[in-house]
């Protein structure tokens, strides 16, 4: 990720540098309308990525801390969420899936719950978007059998659709799999 942001940085700074007429390097070169045309696309398409890769960032936060406003918040009033074999529509039915996270029983210490995800990939057309990637979670905490070692919890994928609404990102469609255990 924070190559992606140095990237877009690098490429904000130079297409500005091209358009006021300046060189960043001591050959100068003529640039086209084109050219600049080209670099301020890929500057959008970036800064979509990034909106995008936040919003999964945001997701995996929400859910670690267990905090349902935060976590339907990712998510469009409208959207679908399909998980261990239901479907929940809106945000009163995907805010219950928090219900099925382990918590601490009282007096018992928290339950450290931590989500990671891998091999994201995204695709971009407009105002939607697809991704798919992995997950894997750890869980370290009273009755996990652990002691003091993060275990292994669960491994999957997600499958998703989202849509920019308002010049905002959000999930219509997630769909999360599960292959350890199978789901």
């Amino acid at each position: 990720m924070r190559t992606l942001r140095f990237s877009l940085a690098c490429l904000t700074v130079s297409a500005f540098a091209l358009a006021a007429g300046c060189s960043p390097a001591p050959v100068v070169s003529d640039v086209s309308a084109a050219q600049i045309a080209d670099l301020q696309k890929q500057v959008a398409e970036m800064q979509e990525r990034i909106a995008i890769d936040n919003l999964l960032e945001q997701y995996i936060v929400a859910l670690d801390k267990r905090d349902p406003t935060e976590y339907a918040a990712t998510f469009w009033e409208d959207a679908t969420l399909l998980g261990n074999g239901q479907t929940r529509v809106g945000h009163d039915q995907i805010k219950a899936i928090l219900d099925d996270i382990p918590k601490p029983s009282p007096g018992s210490g928290p339950v450290v719950l931590r989500h990671f995800t891998t091999n994201d990939i995204i695709t971009i057309n407009g105002d939607k978007a697809t991704h798919t990637g992995y997950w894997v979670t750890y869980i370290n905490g009273p009755g996990d059998a652990s002691g003091d070692k993060p275990t292994l919890r669960s491994i999957g994928y997600y499958k998703d659709e989202m849509e920019k609404r308002d010049g905002v990102w959000k999930f219509s469609k997630r769909d999360i799999g599960g292959d350890i255990p199978k789901r």
